[in-house]
């Protein structure tokens, strides 16, 4: 099986979040997941939501990569978080709003 697409490698990774979810609490339900002492992962979440937060902006910018597809901004005109607002005016055409 190969992933091509992303929507393909976000379904499995949330497919594979799901299972570790499941039998994680399973085995803490019965005490076999082993148990940490209060303290001994101080501020990691808040390194790894860095992490995370950081990725996703690093993507949304790289996203002036992608190709240009029918209704999306064109080429040049942005990433996804530079896009421009479009309208369209029949008489006009399609311009940005200011």
């Amino acid at each position: 099986m190969t992933l091509s697409r992303p929507s393909g490698w976000i379904a499995a990774l949330l497919v594979a979040l799901g299972l570790f979810s499941l039998g994680f609490s399973l085995l803490a339900e019965r005490g076999l997941w082993p148990e940490l002492p209060p303290g001994a992962l101080h501020d990691t979440d808040l390194a790894a939501g860095f992490a995370v937060v950081s990725g996703v902006i690093w993507l949304l910018w790289k996203g002036e990569d992608a190709p240009h597809t029918p209704g999306s901004v064109a080429p040049g005109e942005g990433s996804v978080l530079g896009m421009k607002m479009m309208t369209e005016d029949p008489q006009q055409g399609t311009e940005p709003l200011e």
